[in-house]
């Protein structure tokens, strides 16, 4: 059931270049001294993949986003 709903939502691909875009993103921020989860990195990878805005409230996508091209809408 929640399989076949989910089915229903567009979704981004991720081959294997995202998968390296992710492990460079946080890389390129770990040298800045900020730690990023794949979780995190996948998610703002994806904004940054398809040009999107991100809406968050957490602040690591805040750290991200002054480091990278990554545009944060911050939910309140």
């Amino acid at each position: 059931m929640v399989g076949e709903l989910l089915q229903e939502f567009p979704h981004h691909p991720t081959p294997l270049a995202h998968w390296m875009l992710v492990g460079e993103l946080r890389r390129s921020l770990r040298v800045k001294g900020i730690n990023v989860t794949i979780p995190d990195a996948h998610v703002a990878q994806c904004a940054l993949d398809l040009d999107a805005t991100l809406l968050s409230r957490d602040h690591i996508f805040a750290l991200i986003a002054a480091h990278t091209s990554l545009r944060l809408a911050v939910l309140r």
